[in-house]
């Protein structure tokens, strides 16, 4: 058989059901003498007593005069009722039914006054009202109630959430800790149905925890080289931190518990890397990495090779190491020694700067300063966006005989006479030797008083410059004879030649073979007149012309030095002998009685010894020939013989 809670307060009147349409009902109850000798069965604390027959009360009951049996629904109920109920009314009630037939039924109330619960406390409170744990552990709180009547509800609850509820008068939560706990609150609280507000208990945790790093600087953060900065380590611990460290790419380099900063006054590059700051406590250690990482600009370098001009594949590669690493290249400037502009070359963007293909005579003009230009956009110390590397880049040749060399040297037969020429070399210049052409020669030793080192104009890649260049120095003690000397110079590549001519000083510059030359160009030879100042050779003199023409050009091909000069007809019988390279008048030939220069019609007379023109004391000859020019050109240019010592049999073409 159930039974039925039924509370109730003090002084309230209470009404406990029983079933109608039976034929008697008796109801018992709460014993309220202990010494009565009533037989009334003990079933609970409270007992049981005889408190009425059918509607009768019994009147040896205590409270009989409170206790009414009542026909609530008018259908012959027999409910009880309690007036004023006090303490002594609680306990067990029974109605007991005969019906008439079957067996009897029973209804049980038991009756209590209502309470509220009371007396809360919480297991393991600290007199500040926290519960103190550990990181990382489980941790069990407890709440403890005095119960009340009815029972109430015990809950834990933290951030306003309910955690846990149930128990009658002890409820325990368990979880696991971490730092977030720490200083947080957890309330326990019990709600009863007798009233709106929850009886309630709030407590702090007091969790201890390993130190937690935090450090001012964000890792993808970068700083410049140059600048000041500052790594802080701030620390979250309880208890307080034992030790701190700092490291450096794993490596310890700070251990000063008071040292929470490292101070970077002028970054410098090489203070990149990892730092990590560490820090222990009782309860365990912390750690937290980031990256300093320090913008640069590109320290660039030339990456090269020196060249012989037999290398026709040639590079030079620019090169930089900044940070970021999106170095941009830009052309490269070629320069002389002398700081003159040359040229610029196209740069990949992987720095390489490809030499242009150029004939191999042309490739030591490649020798020089490089400059490579790079930037990551980063500024320097100076504030400079652009970064510069430069190299000096030898394409090595044999030496090189610059342009205003003097071909022609004049001397005093018997007098010493110093002879001056001018040579480049990408090399060392290891011998020299001076030898008269035609005559067995010795050559002539290096020593301090022949060579000096004297700037020189030279063309590079089209631009007239200054280089770097050896002044020769051949001083003859005596000049013997007025001589064409070959002028040999040798370096660690190979070796070059140069034809020079000492000739008699204040004797002006002869008619020469005229060719046209300029630089880098084949000589071309041009139309020349100068068959109209040869004599006319008979068919019995054809052999000894045909010797002494050999002799000539064998002369000849030793004599490699060309002025380029024009006739010039002044008059009908003259013609002016003019340098075109310095306009000098070198002679005014009259050519009356060797033949007419400008008639039409061709002289018969034939050649002698008497026919050779010697003008202005000049030891040249031009044969007297009558013929017919056909031209109408004021100037003329022609190719005539060297200047010789002696008469040279006259020939016919050049």
């Amino acid at each position: 058989m159930q039974h039925r809670n039924t509370y109730t307060f003090l002084k309230e009147k209470l009404l406990f059901m029983c079933m109608g349409d039976a034929n008697t009902t008796s109801w018992t109850g709460r014993v309220h003498n202990i010494s009565d000798s009533s037989p009334v069965p003990t079933v609970d604390v409270y007992g049981y007593h005889i408190y009425t027959n059918g509607r009768e009360i019994n009147p040896d009951i205590p409270n009989y005069r409170r206790l009414k049996v009542v026909d609530t629904g008018g259908k012959g109920d027999f409910d009880l009722q309690i007036s004023n109920v006090s303490t002594s009314d609680e306990g067990l009630y029974r109605c007991d039914i005969y019906l008439d037939k079957g067996k009897p039924l029973s209804k049980e109330y038991i009756l209590q006054l209502k309470k509220l619960p009371s007396n809360l406390t919480i297991d393991n409170e600290t007199d500040e009202g926290t519960i103190i744990g550990r990181e990382d552990q489980l941790l069990k709180i407890t709440c403890n109630v005095e119960i009340g009547r009815p029972p109430a509800t015990i809950f834990w609850k933290h951030n306003g959430t309910i955690l846990k509820t149930g128990g009658s008068n002890r409820l325990m939560y368990e979880f696991r800790t971490n730092r977030t706990h720490h200083n947080s609150k957890f309330t326990c609280g019990v709600k009863s149905n007798l009233t709106d507000d929850s009886l309630t208990k709030t407590i702090r945790l007091h969790i201890k925890y390993r130190p937690k790093v935090f450090i001012n600087h964000h890792k993808n953060m970068p700083v410049f080289e140059g600048t000041n900065t500052t790594l802080c380590c701030e620390i979250d611990s309880d208890p307080s931190i034992s030790f701190m460290l700092w490291s450096k790419d794993n490596m310890n380099n700070k251990s000063n518990i008071n040292s929470s900063c490292l101070i970077f006054k002028r970054l410098d590059r090489q203070d990149q890397g990892n730092y990590t700051c560490f820090a222990g406590n009782e309860i365990g250690n912390g750690s937290l990495e980031t990256t300093l990482t320090v913008y640069y600009p590109p320290s660039v370098s030339l990456e090269y090779m020196n060249y012989s001009i037999k290398e026709s594949m040639r590079a030079v590669q620019c090169k930089g190491d900044g940070k970021p690493n999106n170095v941009t290249f830009f052309r490269l400037e070629h320069l002389s020694d002398f700081n003159e502009h040359i040229r610029y070359l196209n740069v990949s963007s992987d720095g390489i700067a490809k030499l242009p293909s150029t004939m191999e005579s042309k490739r030591f003009q490649d020798t020089g300063f490089y400059i490579c230009t790079a930037s990551n956009g980063v500024l320097d110390e100076k504030g400079n966006m652009f970064q510069h590397a430069k190299a000096y880049i030898l394409s090595t040749g044999p030496p090189v005989f610059v342009d205003d060399n003097r071909k022609i040297q004049y001397g005093e037969i018997g007098k010493p006479i110093d002879i001056k020429i001018n040579v480049f070399s990408t090399s060392a210049i290891k011998h020299i030797d001076l030898n008269t052409i035609g005559k067995v020669s010795f050559p002539l030793p290096i020593n301090n008083n022949l060579t000096k080192t004297v700037p020189l104009k030279i063309d590079f890649h089209g631009v007239n410059i200054t280089v770097n260049g050896t002044e020769l120095t051949f001083h003859l003690t005596k000049l013997n004879s007025f001589e064409s000397y070959n002028v040999t110079v040798s370096n660690l590549f190979l070796s070059s030649y140069f034809i020079v001519e000492v000739r008699k000083t204040g004797i002006s510059q002869p008619i020469e073979n005229v060719m046209y030359q300029s630089q880098g160009q084949s000589i071309i030879d041009h139309p020349s007149p100068v068959s109209t100042l040869l004599p006319d050779v008979s068919s019995e003199n054809t052999d000894t012309l045909s010797r002494n023409m050999a002799e000539i050009n064998a002369s000849m091909e030793n004599r490699l030095n060309y002025a380029d000069v024009v006739f010039q007809p002044t008059s009908r019988n003259e013609v002016r002998i003019i340098g075109l390279e310095d306009r000098t008048v070198y002679a005014d030939v009259d050519t009356y009685g060797a033949g007419a220069l400008l008639p039409e019609t061709r002289s018969e007379t034939s050649s002698s010894e008497d026919d050779f023109v010697y003008v202005d004391g000049i030891e040249n000859f031009i044969e007297k020939e009558k013929q017919t020019i056909k031209t109408t050109d004021t100037q003329l240019s022609i190719k005539t013989l060297l200047k010789h010592k002696t008469r040279t049999t006259p020939f016919k073409q050049l």
